[in-house]
């Protein structure tokens, strides 16, 4: 059971992840202008000595630079309204400074549009200023490389550009640097410069769940999986966030191969405001001739946009057949407040209490088992088991099918002293105290970041190093402090704090750090690009 968080998450039931997109279809040739170009090269060959051959690419290269200039210059009017046209040979040189103003000060909020315009101003009395271009650097990757076309600018006169990008809605509170460096065909462009940006999240949604494993389809009703038998799975979702679902998905996925046949396994739930529960049924079937002792099935609830999901792996024991409960009737109440009701007569897992208020409907007996048990009606097809000496009979009434489920997950909480989102140090300290109800197994910390090309225009990897364990040696104890020293790279830093309680029961907390490389609105550096004009 886990909870998964944003940087890094992928989402269980729909598979999504960072950087998930369309791919192209691997069986349409497509033609691009590179290939083009190599076929006019091998074309313009005709002769064996080498030198002539490159003096003939040479020119082939000079036409097509004259070429597709111009019909860059041509897009970039038509489509942009800039003036593209080439610097002339001489003339006086610009004198060009620029400025850059982000979102509203500084600041945007996740899911609505981000705004970044760049001014350029040429000097009174300098020259013409032609073909000014910026190029974005951003730790925010949508915002990385994009392009800003000034074009001509004269002596006094100022160009403003504006770039407008919608944030994603499940981006979680962060910083980021944006830089940009300008170009000019013509005399030196102003040195580059920069500014911070702090994204608010929004309220975001988190799940828990509850479920039951009901074999009244083909079964015996005695709450456990048996050979041949056709189960329901009652699957209730609750938002406890502060945050409404977006695109929620349900997903149930059998991890023992043929022996676990999976009917109804995906649904997609919309809207799920806070506070509000949605019940669904899935079910699988189970082999006649089982090969296995148990089976084990993923059960996973997921919002792909806002990035929350938990899951759990269900590990169900097969039993060997058996007779089902006996038919029994009746109206029974329990005894006292906060009586365990079970999945099943072998009382392994209890799926809520009941108060003594509750009145249940008795729909049959189990005497397989030392205790006894009734089998009670929880609600429109949903039953459990009691113990039959935890019920008292009530003469008359109608029923009160009151519980108090048991939700899932029961992962340790963590909680974190106050970190800074920025930073120019080299490392931080992070302390903090994870606690259980009854044992933190222990605490570990992993830093991640995403690695670029030397140019930053591609994403070529990820980078993670765990750099803090610590292990709880009691056989007991519901509370584990942590305090560690974590080296930071420049750049973006994703820190990943996670407690366990087991292998199946963990939680994860994501802190982002910016090392920023900004200092009084100029990057102290920025990565290699060729300052060659098009």
């Amino acid at each position: 059971m886990r909870d998964a968080r944003p940087l890094g998450f992928r989402c269980e039931p729909c598979g999504a992840g960072p950087g998930f997109e369309a791919r192209p279809d691997p069986d349409v040739f497509f033609l691009d202008y590179p290939i083009k170009l190599a076929s006019k090269v091998v074309r313009s060959t005709h002769s064996a000595s080498r030198r002539r051959l490159l003096a003939g690419v040479r020119r082939l290269l000079a036409s097509e630079q004259r070429v597709q200039g111009s019909k860059i210059a041509r897009q970039l009017k038509k489509v942009v309204g800039v003036d593209w046209s080439p610097a002339p040979a001489g003339g006086a040189r610009p004198a060009l400074s620029a400025s850059l103003s982000v979102g509203s000060a500084g600041k945007a909020e996740a899911g609505k549009p981000l705004k970044i315009a760049v001014t350029v101003k040429n000097a009174a009395g300098a020259g013409v200023a032609y073909r000014v271009r910026g190029l974005l650097y951003s730790t925010y990757t949508p915002l990385q490389h994009r392009e800003l076309f000034f074009g001509k600018i004269a002596p006094g006169a100022e160009r403003r550009v504006a770039l407008t990008v919608k944030l994603r809605k499940g981006l979680s509170a962060r910083a980021d640097d944006v830089s940009i460096k300008l170009f000019a065909a013509n005399g030196a462009p102003p040195p580059p410069i920069c500014s911070l940006l702090r994204v608010a999240e929004r309220p975001k949604p988190r799940f828990v769940y509850t479920w039951q494993m009901l074999d009244d389809v083909v079964g015996n009703g005695d709450g456990q999986l048996q050979p041949g038998e056709s189960v329901r799975l009652r699957v209730q979702v609750k938002n406890v966030g502060k945050g409404a679902a977006e695109e929620t998905y349900l997903r149930l996925k059998s991890l023992s191969g043929d022996a676990v046949t999976v009917g109804k396994g995906l649904y997609a739930l919309t809207g799920l405001k806070p506070g509000a529960t949605r019940v669904l049924t899935l079910d699988f079937k189970v082999m006649q001739r089982m090969p296995l002792p148990k089976v084990k099935l993923k059960l996973s609830v997921g919002d792909c946009t806002m990035g929350r999901s938990v899951s759990e792996v269900l590990k169900l024991k097969i039993a060997p057949a058996a007779a089902g409960p006996a038919r029994a009737r009746g109206l029974f109440r329990p005894k006292r407040d906060g009586v365990p009701v079970y999945q099943s007569p072998r009382q392994e897992r209890v799926i809520g209490l009941a108060p003594a208020r509750a009145r249940f409907a008795v729909e049959a007996r189990d005497d397989n088992t030392p205790s006894g048990h009734y089998r009670i009606r929880l609600g429109r097809r949903s039953t459990g088991f009691v113990r039959v000496s935890d019920m008292v009979r009530v003469r008359r009434g109608r029923p009160r099918p009151t519980l108090s489920w048991s939700w899932l997950p029961s992962a340790p909480k963590i909680t974190i002293s106050k970190v800074a989102e920025v930073t120019s140090a080299g490392q931080i300290t992070i302390s903090g105290l994870a606690r259980h109800k009854t044992r933190v197994s222990d605490v570990y910390i992993s830093v991640t970041r995403l690695l670029r090309s030397a140019d930053h225009s591609r994403i070529i990897g990820v980078d993670s190093n765990k750099i803090f364990y610590r292990a709880n040696r009691l056989a007991t104890g519901g509370s584990l402090p942590f305090k560690a020293v974590v080296p930071l790279w420049e750049g973006a830093n994703v820190i990943n704090v996670v407690a366990r309680h087991n292998d199946e029961i963990k939680t994860s907390h994501t802190l982002r750090v910016l090392r920023t490389t900004c200092r009084r609105g100029r990057p102290t550096r920025l990565p290699r690009t060729s300052a060659k004009i098009p």
